[in-house]
């Protein structure tokens, strides 16, 4: 097995065992002639309480970990050195939650649907539910 697909314990790396947040970028790749850059974020403070600066501040450093992972030329610490200039209250003042129509999130207008399939028969686990049916009964209308 190469290195690309081995799995490792969170335990194995410097500090894993106290970490709270994990970045894993991917390489750039293309998708129907459009570039995609993608990484995964893992943090102990995402829920449904998370304020916008606790999200943006994950979200700048996730995007710098992607970046600093595509291209060798870019180092942490120029991210680093930008995340003070940030504005803050600019990102504060957005609302939280942000109101369903304002969110556009390529599943808002989708459905939550799980089911079994053994072969012959579709069986439904959960739903189908809409998902803005689900959000706006759980924040309503903001």
């Amino acid at each position: 097995m190469d290195s690309a697909n081995r799995s490792y314990f969170r335990e194995d790396f410097a500090g894993g065992k106290d970490r709270t947040t994990w970045f894993s970028p991917n390489k750039i790749w293309t998708n129907c002639g459009d570039k995609v850059l993608n990484v995964d974020i893992k943090a102990a403070n995402v829920s449904e309480s998370i304020t916008p600066r606790e999200y943006a501040d994950l979200l700048f450093d996730g995007i710098g970990a992607a970046l600093v992972f595509n291209f060798k030329r870019l180092k942490r610490e120029e991210f680093d050195g930008l995340k003070p200039k940030i504005d803050w209250s600019i990102v504060e003042s957005f609302p939280f939650p942000a109101p369903f129509e304002e969110q556009r999130y390529i599943g808002d207008e989708g459905e939550i649907h799980v089911y079994s399939w053994d072969g012959r028969k579709e069986t439904t686990l959960v739903g189908p539910y809409s998902v803005r049916e689900l959000y706006l009964e759980h924040f309503g209308e903001s």
